[in-house]
């Protein structure tokens, strides 16, 4: 079985609960907002997410919720679907195997705060801890 690795960043469209399936295995099903372009071309894609196990009760531990910016690693797959006008289309899914929170040194586009260089990226400073280093 070959895995497709995909790494986002976004934005979670609505709290996390923890469910169980009929065999008693922990899960969270979630979508994630990713903001993507710069100016007329700026677009956000919905990726639909699902969590298993420890990842699953991680993340409601941590109190993930709607807004809640963070990162994911899982395997991405295309679902196929019908439309209610009975055509088919395509939805973004990945199962999550890692996640976490984004650095506190983070700053989202489009914050008045923010600072960008000559190609519209958003400089981002490393948080750091007492002794210099960066947090983990």
């Amino acid at each position: 079985m070959a895995l497709c690795t995909i790494t986002v960043t976004g934005g979670v469209t609505s709290d996390i609960k923890l469910n169980k399936s009929k065999n008693g295995n922990s899960y969270t099903s979630f979508s994630l907002a990713v903001t993507k372009g710069f100016g007329e071309s700026e677009h956000t894609l919905f990726f639909n997410c699902v969590s298993y196990g420890t990842v699953a009760e991680r993340m409601v531990n941590a109190k993930v919720k709607i807004g809640s910016q963070i990162y994911i690693t899982g395997d991405f797959d295309l679902e196929e679907y019908e439309r209610k006008d009975l055509t088919k289309g395509v939805s973004p899914k990945v199962t999550v195997y890692d996640w976490s929170y984004l650095p506190m040194g983070f700053r989202p586009r489009g914050d008045s705060n923010s600072e960008s260089n000559e190609s519209g990226e958003v400089e981002i400073e490393q948080a750091q801890c007492e002794n210099g280093l960066p947090y983990e």
